[in-house]
């Protein structure tokens, strides 16, 4: 009898042990799937493949360098003033469609290593036909510049100027040109394409005024010597020194030569983008980034590069190279390439 008890007993937990084991596996379970429901999905996928998110939804960049955060843009801003400024003060010879366009965003560095904001969040903007990106600039530089430790959170604003009555949509990347790019849909509402005033009456008129501005813009002639000045103190110098189509591709050889008080980033701050007079352009891949991230020390200068294919090149096209937006001194600087 002593035996048969025993035998049950032993059967009893056997029985206990195996539930609780299934129990814990349950929940592993659950615990799972809680998180992949919590998971931020695109809002859409375009035929190319690129995943497009909204604004307020959080997402993961992971970059080449090692570098990863969450980003979660908050807010989306349509504006003709800004930080005290107006959008005269912004963009020289602006007309009544340019605008300040602001994205407000947080980012939570997730990662092992330090990132820099300046270096690392950087949003590359533009509409979206181009998928191309021009670096949007920080509101507080010095603010961007310092290094946020791994768990710390911040937040920051960026801004770029640019017409709002051709476009519906723009885009943001923040890992512009890596594997697994980061892109978010900045909507241009019709609250904000109704402010811009224009009526049946006047919008010949307007057109016009649109037209004559773009051609009043200072171009520099191929080889001559154009100033770019910006608000985080980055001045310098820009001279065309080569440009060539051939075979669906450009190459684009420039000096910068560092006119300001303060050291500046090639990378960050001298790019430059190919387009037309009406076309405002694409950004193209540097030729040799370790070059172009070396800091450019005042009065120094470096020799740049730029290289770019594309099927739709054409060598009888009377194309314009861009720098950067010049914002202290207004609008952009174009640079003819023949």
């Amino acid at each position: 009898m002593k035996k048969i008890l025993s035998l049950w007993l032993v059967m009893g937990l056997s029985f206990l042990l195996v539930a609780c084991g299934g129990s814990s596996d349950e929940k592993e379970t659950d615990t799972s799937k809680e998180e992949e429901v919590n998971e931020e999905e695109p809002v859409e996928v375009t035929e190319d493949g690129k995943e497009l998110y909204d604004v307020g939804q959080t997402t993961v960049v992971e970059r080449v360098t090692g570098i990863k955060y969450e980003v979660t843009p908050t807010k989306f801003e349509v504006l003709t003033d800004y930080n005290g400024k107006n959008i005269e003060e912004y963009l020289s010879g602006s007309i009544d469609a340019d605008r300040i366009l602001v994205v407000t965003y947080t980012v939570k560095n997730i990662g092992e290593k330090e990132l820099q904001p300046s270096h690392d969040t950087v949003i590359h903007f533009d509409d979206r036909g181009n998928y191309s990106g021009f670096p949007m600039e920080f509101r507080d530089r010095e603010k961007a510049d310092e290094m946020l430790a791994s768990g710390e959170e911040i937040e920051l604003e960026q801004y770029y100027t640019d017409r709002i009555d051709t476009k519906d949509e723009f885009l943001g990347a923040f890992d512009f040109e890596e594997e697994g790019e980061t892109w978010y849909r900045f909507p241009i509402t019709q609250e904000a394409k109704d402010s811009i005033g224009k009526t049946e009456e006047n919008e010949d008129s307007e057109d016009t005024t649109s037209d004559n501005s773009t051609e009043n813009k200072e171009v520099v002639e191929f080889g001559e010597t154009g100033t770019v000045e910006k608000f985080n103190g980055a001045k310098f110098e820009i001279t065309i020194d080569n440009f060539e189509i051939s075979n669906g591709n450009v190459v684009v050889d420039y000096t910068v030569k560092n006119v300001g008080e303060n050291a500046i980033s090639p990378y960050h701050d001298a790019g430059l983008h190919l387009g037309t007079e009406d076309d405002n352009g694409k950004a193209m891949p540097f030729t040799d980034n370790d070059i172009a991230e070396q800091p450019l020390e005042p009065g120094d200068e470096v020799q740049l590069g730029h290289t770019y294919s594309s099927d739709d090149l054409d060598v009888s096209k009377e194309y314009i190279l861009r720098a950067t937006t010049n914002d202290a001194g207004g609008g952009v600087t174009k640079f003819k390439t023949k």
